[in-house]
């Protein structure tokens, strides 16, 4: 239940920062009141779920030296490569420019933030 809570969190994030942020946009045919469109939401949501949970700690683990000696800064390295490859991955989903990039992992790692302190039990 709680993996499934994340995905749907996955896909708010998303949504909130095509809603906050003019070069981060997703492009979906339906509108916000049919089934399709949050069905492709929660589709979206899914693919950052995977990639979080399945390439992000192979990374981290693999690059745990660097991370120690750069004091934390490589992590945020691999945050923002692992939204490129989500950027280049979903063709609904398109992100213009570093900056976006670098704000669009701010409000997706502050919506990971909220979910945990959430659900934490």
């Amino acid at each position: 239940m709680k993996i499934l809570l994340r995905i749907f969190a996955q896909a708010g994030a998303v949504w909130l920062c095509g809603y906050l942020l003019p070069g981060f946009t997703f492009t979906l045919t339906s509108s916000p009141d049919t089934f399709q469109f949050w069905l492709t939401l929660f589709g979206i949501g899914l693919v950052l779920f995977v990639i979080n949970s399945a390439i992000r700690p192979i990374l981290k683990i693999l690059l745990f030296p660097a991370i120690l000696l750069s004091f934390g800064l490589v992590s945020s390295i691999i945050t923002l490569g692992l939204l490129k490859i989500y950027d280049i991955v979903i063709p609904e989903v398109t992100i213009d420019g570093f900056w976006t990039l670098v704000w669009a992992a701010v409000i997706i790692g502050l919506t990971n933030t909220v979910f945990e302190w959430l659900t934490e039990e």
